[in-house]
């Protein structure tokens, strides 16, 4: 089976540096010291880093906390599902609805726990991290293939529009 980004090598591109940042997030339990702190200290812009709510490996925390580890996770495995199902006949309503909802679930579970109604879980930040890394690299990878369509190679209408 030849995985193909409706011939757009931007796709490839972006699925490629996808895996590259959630490998490097692994990489903190198994790097020297001076690459673990590089490592930490670059993730740090993007995500709090509480040691208490990320996973560990050798008592070493991962670059970033459950929830973004499921976003990071997420977006390879969207875009790696479009490139194999090359993409799915989906209205620019669905794709809304689908990142929104996603998002206000990630929102909920936050917001909840700060509210004080309820105290979110590693499997719940793990989830609806994942639940908005699947969403969000679903629809980077049909944006990039519908811009970087190659009239050579038959791919199905999107039905997306920007």
């Amino acid at each position: 089976m030849r995985l193909q980004f409706a011939g757009s090598k931007v796709g490839l591109l972006f699925l490629l540096l996808s895996v590259v940042v959630f490998v490097l997030l692994l990489l903190p339990p198994s790097v020297s010291a001076e690459w673990r702190f590089m490592i930490m200290t670059a993730f740090s812009s993007v995500c709090h880093q509480i040691p208490e709510r990320s996973f560990h490996v050798a008592e070493t925390s991962l670059a970033v906390c459950h929830r973004c580890t499921g976003i990071y996770a997420g977006i390879p495995m969207a875009m790696m599902g479009i490139m194999i199902t090359k993409g799915w006949r989906i209205t620019k309503n669905t794709w809304a609805s689908l990142l929104f909802g996603s998002l206000f679930l990630l929102g909920l579970d936050w917001g909840l726990t700060v509210l004080g109604f309820w105290e979110n879980t590693m499997l719940s930040r793990l989830t609806t991290g994942l639940l908005f890394g699947l969403a969000a690299g679903a629809f980077l990878a049909v944006v990039v293939q519908k811009q970087g369509r190659n009239p050579d190679v038959e791919s199905p209408d999107h039905n997306f529009v920007l």
